[in-house]
């Protein structure tokens, strides 16, 4: 029985494939999820717009300038606010962090996406009669989108911040004791009601887009090599690119067949809504198959047998999946990490197919995703070729 076992375990380690899953590939998943900063408030990034202009709105205005890991972001105009919050596009802000190795603090500058507006309105000068008028409200005003989805609600935080700040600012200079005279409003700046699940689905269609080109692909043509099947249609009339152009045709119906799967599931049973166009969203899923298959040759060209190939294919897709946003918002990255997500091709596929699914982008909104697809594409289908013309030779 012991020499049973000692020799079961040898063949286990000789097996690099079940290896990598069993050690490699647990290392990976948490290495990739600690990246991933789901308790700070490090995307509150904020939008100041100070109308009022004096003293008690500028010291609150300093409490989130000063408060560790906020972004912070002053405009002069609130339709220019509410602007750049519904573009949702990365802006400049100001960040106040730890220096390294030491206690003190620094204000850095960060690209952010952000994440609500706090307006102080022309009515905040009017503090003189709040003070002598106990009934009188002076109002702060919250403008935020409600499609913006995170791990956290800025929305809750910032207005628990804000009733602290007020409440001792009554406290403190006029002596109001147990009453705030500051009101903080809500305000939405979309009438869309995004749930976390709309905010996920396109997440899926993305991933599973990815998953059935290059693993899909990859495992099938490598199957094709251990069988000698492409050396054997060398021989025949029969084109070998007419061969594999029907190979990459039944894997893009497949896809698209996926896609239909996960649109009807999720939103005729699961609850999700899509609001944009169902035809744009197709097509997103072609362009990202023509991608995202070439990826499946290299594997296959470059890996010994089908279980070698099975195992690059999750090297190539495992980081995009975690770090492309699949799940999870790539605002909860580190910069530099979030930088580098950014270029994976993965990343404007999900970016495009969540605009059409929740914003109801056009094909123009959604253009510069499409060309860095396109682009992505065509690099990889010049390598794809040249590594497989080498591999028929062989």
């Amino acid at each position: 029985m012991l020499k049973l076992l000692i020799c079961t375990i040898k063949n286990r380690f000789r097996n690099r494939m079940a290896l990598f899953f069993s050690l490699v590939f647990p290392v990976i998943f948490v290495t990739i999820f600690s990246l991933f900063n789901f308790e700070a408030a490090g995307n509150l990034n904020i939008i100041v717009v100070d109308k009022a202009n004096n003293e008690v709105t500028k010291n609150i205005s300093d409490v989130f300038k000063k408060m560790e890991n906020f972004g912070y972001r002053e405009e002069q105009n609130l339709d220019q606010a509410k602007t750049i919050i519904e573009k949702g596009e990365d802006l400049e802000f100001e960040v106040y962090k730890k220096k390294e190795n030491s206690s003190e603090f620094e204000a850095i500058k960060e690209e952010h996406r952000p994440s609500l507006i706090i307006y102080f309105p022309e009515e905040m000068k009017d503090i003189p009669s709040a003070m002598v008028d106990k009934n009188k409200m002076l109002p702060i005003k919250l403008y935020y989108d409600n499609t913006e989805q995170s791990q956290i609600s800025p929305i809750a935080i910032v207005e628990g911040i804000l009733k602290d700040i007020t409440q001792k600012t009554s406290l403190s200079l006029f002596h109001f004791q147990g009453r705030n005279m500051f009101q903080i409003e809500q305000k939405e700046l979309s009438v869309k009601k995004i749930k976390y699940f709309d905010f996920l689905v396109p997440g899926i269609i993305g991933m599973g887009i990815m998953q059935s080109s290059i693993i899909g692909i990859a495992s099938s043509i490598s199957s094709y090599r251990e069988k000698n099947i492409l050396k054997r249609l060398l021989t025949t009339p029969l084109p070998i690119s007419r061969f594999l152009a029907a190979e990459v045709i039944s894997f893009i119906l497949l896809s698209l067949l996926q896609t239909t799967v996960l649109l009807v599931l999720s939103t005729k049973f699961l609850g999700a809504t899509i609001y944009g166009s169902i035809p744009l969203i197709y097509l997103l899923t072609i362009i990202g198959n023509i991608s995202f298959l070439n990826l499946g040759f290299i594997a296959a060209s470059i890996a010994k047998n089908t279980h070698s190939a099975t195992a690059l294919s999750n090297i190539f897709t495992m980081p995009m999946m975690f770090l492309s946003g699949v799940f999870f918002d790539r605002e909860t990255l580190p910069i530099i990490i979030r930088h580098i997500a950014n270029i994976l091709p993965l990343s404007p596929l999900l970016d495009a197919l969540r605009e059409v699914a929740i914003n109801e982008a056009t094909l123009s909104d959604i253009s510069t995703e499409i060309f860095m697809l396109l682009g992505f594409g065509i690099v990889t289908f010049i390598i794809a070729a040249k590594i497989f013309k080498l591999t028929l030779k062989d």
